[in-house]
């Protein structure tokens, strides 16, 4: 199979943040059907493990969950649909959702080269909820790993290979509200025309981001 095979089946699991078990579950069923070395915890992560003789293992990186976005008129339901990929003047989208190539793509291509006659040791690491709360990736426990280099496939370019990543940082701010009932002074603000972007291609092109806009209207 093809990295795009691979990705063409991954669309058809749901894999929403939190909600793994089902794409977890079909790369251990992966790891069985070759015959390689994995292992699973509760949290859903999994890791596979291919030795070629004595040669040092390379890390492979991707995490499971995508981000789920719909038309909002749009009848779907992330928690047990399928993505609809539709193939188009050589691209591929999906119909009315998010495609949910970050990160599929990463999974499909780890998947491809444990599947191919590479003379590389690989170890691959797939985490569950990178889009939400990073839990996979903080409790997922690698003592057994031993390879010294990690490619993440979390990255942009075909032609380019990520081999780090920028860290986070989580703000809590404590404050005092006084919150009152009232059944009439309900309100809904929608911001809408910007522009779009990612943080990672679009940070230098001061494009609006709704949430500080957003916030600073609150």
């Amino acid at each position: 199979m093809s990295t795009l095979s691979f990705f063409k089946e991954i669309c058809k699991i749901p894999r929403e943040s939190g909600n793994e078990k089902e794409i977890a579950e079909y790369v251990v069923r992966f790891a069985i059907k070759r015959g390689l070395d994995y292992s699973t915890d509760n949290y859903n992560n999994v890791i596979i493990k291919r030795y070629i003789d004595d040669v040092e293992p390379i890390i492979l990186q991707c995490h499971l969950d995508m981000v789920c976005e719909k038309d909002e008129d749009y009848d779907f339901d992330f928690s047990k649909d399928g993505i609809k990929v539709i193939e188009k003047d050589g691209y591929l989208m999906a119909e009315h959702t998010s495609l949910g190539a970050d990160n599929g793509v990463g999974i499909a291509q780890i998947l491809n080269i444990l599947d191919t006659n590479t003379t590389n040791s690989i170890e691959a690491i797939f985490t569950v909820s990178e889009e939400t709360t990073m839990i996979g990736s903080l409790n997922i426990d690698l003592s057994s790993l031993k390879g010294k280099k990690m490619i993440n496939l979390d990255g942009f370019n075909s032609d380019s290979i990520l081999i780090e990543s920028a860290s986070f940082t989580d703000i809590d701010i404590n404050y005092k509200y006084n919150y009152s009932s009232s059944d009439n002074n309900l309100y809904k603000i929608s911001l809408t025309g910007l522009d779009g972007g990612h943080s990672g291609f679009d940070i230098d092109k001061n494009k609006g981001n709704s949430i500080k806009l957003m916030c600073n209207i609150l």
